[in-house]
């Protein structure tokens, strides 16, 4: 939400579609807030909200992209 003015990664219009959306850890950085928002700060965020904890991004691999 830092990145993109308050916006949030999901473009759901209800707490209910944004809650399905965190659920389902499928992102989709509506174009509006993230215009500015570069390729690589956006591969970031999905690889830490990957609902798949083997391909999540540990503390250390987050880190190590800073």
């Amino acid at each position: 939400m830092l990145l993109s003015g308050g916006a949030l990664p999901f473009g759901s219009e209800t707490p209910v579609d944004v809650f399905a959306a965190v659920l389902q850890g499928s992102p989709r950085f509506p174009h509006a807030p993230f215009a500015g928002v570069s390729p690589a700060a956006k591969d970031l965020m999905e690889r830490m909200m990957c609902c798949d904890v083997t391909r999540r991004f540990s503390t250390e691999q987050v880190l190590s992209k800073l």
